[in-house]
């Protein structure tokens, strides 16, 4: 899973102002048009704000100042998501995956500024998709990545290569898959923090592919 933590004020603004006009305007189509095509039109509103969003959000990235990588755990352990104080603060062996869903950290360390900077563009590819194609329905993440801007968390994700997926949180909680289909990002991510070999065969013999 995936929260996306943007800066207070500007993006998320921006999302709700986008959202909000872009739900304005299916409003006036739907006055001269039937159920089935305000339906519809509100849906291809809803998919072009979160778009638009991507798109700048991930433009921000570039203010990053610090970065961590995480090796996970791949099995997705279950909590109960009516906890509160588990959502806010799990404990600091556990990644947040979704709500009621963490991995074990199994690694973790902070990445150099020139690994940074060999890191965003590709990550910025990713994120900022317009065309989302998704992913499959499976996630088994074995990486995690935060990012921040001086003191403020920004990024917060985990990524399963098997899957090409991660969960998009949007300002107004809703949750999307993106397709994670770029191979220079794979590539980078496992050179930064390398996935064991004891991991991948664990993992092969669980699920009968690789990661």
């Amino acid at each position: 899973m995936v929260r996306f933590l943007a800066p207070p004020g500007m993006f998320r603004t921006a999302y709700f102002v986008l959202f909000f006009a872009f739900i304005a305007s299916v409003s006036t189509y739907a006055a001269d048009n039937g159920p089935a095509d305000f339906e519809g039109a509100y849906f291809q509103a809803v998919q072009k704000a979160k778009a638009e969003y991507r798109e700048a959000f991930a433009a921000s990235l570039n203010k990053a100042t610090k970065a961590e990588i995480y090796l996970l755990d791949f099995e997705v352990q279950h909590h109960d998501p009516g906890d509160i104080q588990w959502q806010i603060h799990p404990p600091k062996d556990q990644f947040p995956i979704a709500k009621g869903k963490t991995c074990r950290i199994l690694k973790q360390r902070i990445l150099t500024e020139e690994e940074l900077k060999k890191l965003l563009p590709s990550l910025q590819a990713t994120v900022g998709i317009k065309g989302n194609g998704g992913g499959a329905m499976c996630h088994f993440p074995i990486h995690g990545l935060r990012l921040w801007v001086g003191d403020h968390l920004v990024l917060e994700t985990n990524i399963c290569w098997s899957c090409h997926n991660l969960y998009l949180q949007y300002p107004d909680y809703t949750m999307d898959v993106i397709g994670v289909w770029n191979k220079t990002l794979e590539e980078i991510m496992k050179g930064l923090m390398p996935v064991p070999e004891e991991e991948l065969a664990r993992f092969r013999v669980k699920y009968g592919n690789g990661l």
